[in-house]
C-alpha cells in the first residue's frame, strides 16, 4: 500500500522505503545532475500546471499551458541561456497551446498542439531574430474528440491519446486525415466511456527510431507499450493502483471526478533502449497542486521490465531527451523552477545507482 499521508520526498518517505525494501538492487539517487538554468525572471509563470518539454537537437523547448498565463520558452542547450520567451499576453500564437511534440528528424523547431483549433503548429525561430518565433506550417487534425498529446509516430503519421469514443490512440496521416484507432477502450465499471477515457488519460512518447511508442497513465502506475500495428503489452506495475474515479454531471455531460485519485506517471519520454516515466505517487487532496510533480524516474526496457527506479534531486513536471548526447532534461518546480540535465548512464546503470553516483 502507498501511504496517503503528506510526506517530504526530499528527506525520504514510505514510498522510498518500499522501493528500498522490495528492490534494493535497482533503487538509488541519480547524483550526477547538472544545473542547466533557472526559469525565474524569464516571464514563465511557473504555475505548477501541465508543462511539456521537447528537444530539437540544439534547443530545449518548454511549454507552460495553464489558462491565460501560457508561456513558451526556448533554451540554448550549449549555454543553458533562454533564447526566447513568448507569453500568451504577447501573441495569439500560443493562445490555445496545450502540448509539445518531439520534432521529426531534421526539424529545427517544435510542434505545438493548439487544442482550440485542433491544429499542430510547427514553431520555428525567426531567421532574422532567434528571439522571435514564427509558425511555418499547420496541420488540422480531423477529429472531434478532445485530443491531449499528439506526437509524430514517423515522418508521415501522427498519433494522439484523448477522450476518444473508442480505443486508446487515434492515428492521422501527415495532412491530418483520420486513419484509424489503436488499442482497447479503457473501462471503469459502468461509467460512460468519456469518463473512463478521462480517468485513464495518458501521455504519449515514441522511441528514437519511431518504431515503438508508449502510453503512461496519469492516474495509475500503468505503462502501455505499442508497436506500429497496435498494443503489445503492459509494463510491470510497481504498485498496481488504478484510477479512483466517480462520475460528475455537468451541463456539457458527464466528466470524471478525480479528487480522490492518486497521481501515477505525470510525464514520459523514451529512446530506443529504455522508457523513462516520471512518477508522482501522490494524492491530489493531500498535496494541493504539487501532485503534478514527481521525483522518481521509473526506467523500463521495451519488453516492459522495470529495470531501475531513480530519485531526482528536484521535483519535476516534464522530461525531454536528447538521444545523441544521451542526456535527460527535467523541468523543476516553483518557487524556483529549474531545468536540470542527467546523463542517461546515471539512470540506467545499476552499479552507478547502488554505489554512489556522485563519484
Amino acid at each position: 500500500m502507498l501511504d496517503d499521508r503528506p510526506r517530504d520526498l526530499v528527506r525520504g518517505d514510505q514510498l522510498r522505503q518500499q522501493f528500498l525494501r522490495d528492490a534494493p538492487s535497482w533503487y538509488g539517487p541519480t547524483g550526477r545532475a547538472r544545473y542547466f538554468g533557472s526559469l525565474r525572471g524569464t516571464g514563465c509563470p511557473a504555475s505548477g500546471q501541465s508543462r511539456y518539454a521537447a528537444q530539437d537537437g540544439s534547443t530545449l523547448w518548454i511549454l507552460d499551458n495553464v489558462g491565460t498565463r501560457k508561456s513558451l520558452l526556448t533554451i540554448d542547450e550549449t549555454t543553458g541561456k533562454v533564447i526566447a520567451t513568448v507569453l500568451a499576453s504577447d501573441t495569439s500564437l500560443i493562445a490555445g497551446a496545450w502540448s509539445l511534440a518531439q520534432p521529426r528528424k531534421g526539424d529545427i523547431g517544435t510542434w505545438l498542439f493548439d487544442a482550440n483549433s485542433r491544429k499542430m503548429l510547427f514553431v520555428v525561430p525567426s531567421r532574422r531574430s532567434p528571439s522571435r518565433l514564427n509558425i511555418s506550417r499547420d496541420i488540422t487534425l480531423q477529429s472531434n474528440a478532445l485530443l491531449t498529446s499528439p506526437a509524430w509516430r514517423d515522418a508521415a503519421t501522427l498519433m494522439s491519446p484523448g477522450f476518444l469514443p473508442s480505443g486508446r490512440l487515434v492515428v492521422f496521416d501527415s495532412t491530418g486525415r483520420l486513419l484509424r484507432t489503436l488499442g482497447v477502450t479503457p473501462s471503469v465499471g459502468r461509467l460512460p466511456v468519456r469518463v473512463s477515457q478521462h480517468a485513464y488519460q495518458s501521455t504519449l512518447a515514441t522511441n528514437s527510431s519511431r518504431s515503438r511508442f508508449v502510453l503512461a497513465t496519469r492516474y495509475a502506475d500503468r505503462v502501455e507499450i505499442f508497436s506500429r500495428n497496435g498494443p503489445t503489452q503492459l509494463a510491470e506495475r510497481p504498485f498496481g493502483f488504478d484510477p479512483t474515479v466517480t462520475e460528475a454531471n455537468t451541463r456539457n455531460g458527464p466528466i470524471a471526478n478525480l479528487q480522490a485519485a492518486r497521481f501515477g506517471y505525470v510525464n514520459v519520454t523514451a529512446d530506443d533502449d529504455h522508457i523513462f516515466a516520471l512518477f508522482s505517487g501522490k494524492l491530489s487532496r493531500r498535496f494541493h497542486g504539487r501532485e503534478n510533480y514527481g521525483r522518481y524516474i521509473h526506467v523500463f526496457d521495451w519488453d516492459g521490465k522495470l529495470v531501475q527506479v531513480a530519485q531526482l534531486d528536484q521535483e519535476s513536471i516534464a522530461l525531454a531527451l536528447h538521444p545523441s548526447s544521451k542526456t535527460l532534461y527535467a523541468v523543476g518546480a516553483p518557487p524556483d523552477p529549474q531545468v536540470r540535465s542527467y546523463p542517461l548512464r546515471s539512470l540506467v546503470s545499476p552499479r552507478g545507482l547502488t554505489q554512489g553516483l556522485g563519484k
